[in-house]
């Protein structure tokens, strides 16, 4: 799963304000694997130096780009 390019979407979605725009980037930036497919082991947010919440985001971006 692409997580930093992921969660670079949402931060655009944020910052343009234009959902559909990266929602349609969503459909190839996410082939290694979507948003959905996270498992919410918590192996990532573990390894983060940021201390994401990265489930959260995942399914934030799961809601967004998605459906």
């Amino acid at each position: 799963m692409a997580i930093p390019a992921i969660l670079g979407l949402l931060n655009l979605e944020l910052m343009t304000e234009n959902r559909s725009f990266a929602k349609s980037l969503y459909s190839w930036q996410a082939v290694p694997g979507r948003a959905s497919d996270c498992s919410a082991c918590g192996a990532c947010e573990a390894m983060c130096p940021q201390g994401i919440d990265i489930i959260r985001q995942l399914e934030v971006a799961a809601e967004h780009f998605e459906g």
